[in-house]
């Protein structure tokens, strides 16, 4: 199985990988992890964005373990899509996940404060699909403010 390794990700620029398994059930992405989701209609999707600081990050490479703790976080969250880019001059991912519950918000995110101190911001989201079937209850919100 391939992966990440410390040349994929290096600087303060990271690699962009995305994936997106809308209606699919296995996916064998860019990186060689093989992915199985599906999407139930009781998760709740968020956006998390989780923040490196620089320190840490340059540890993380230097060392080599960024990539593979990348690698372990998204098999284990299996997001919908992830993006790596820079915001305010550090490592920040933002992963589409599906928090099949409440609790679960813990193994979503202790990872990223245990492994980088990262700052977390989890983000309730919704596709077009879910905004489409949101229509009625806009509706009746905006009658009832008439």
């Amino acid at each position: 199985m391939g992966g990440l390794s410390s040349e994929d990700i290096s600087g303060n620029v990271l690699c962009t990988m995305v994936f997106f398994r809308e209606n699919i059930k296995d996916v064998k992405n860019n990186v060689g992890m093989e992915i199985t989701w599906e999407r139930s209609e009781k998760d709740m999707r968020c956006i998390v964005e989780c923040v490196i600081p620089v320190d840490t990050g340059n540890r993380s490479i230097l060392d080599g373990t960024l990539p593979l703790k990348i690698k372990k976080y998204l098999e284990a969250v299996k997001p919908e899509a992830v993006y790596f880019t820079v915001k305010d001059g550090q490592r920040t991912m933002f992963a589409v996940v599906n928090f099949p519950s409440e609790d679960k918000m813990v193994a979503f995110n202790e990872p990223l404060w245990l492994d980088w101190g990262a700052a977390v911001t989890v983000t309730p989201a919704m596709s077009l699909a879910d905004l489409e079937k949101a229509g009625k209850d806009m509706e009746q919100v905006a009658k009832e403010r008439r």
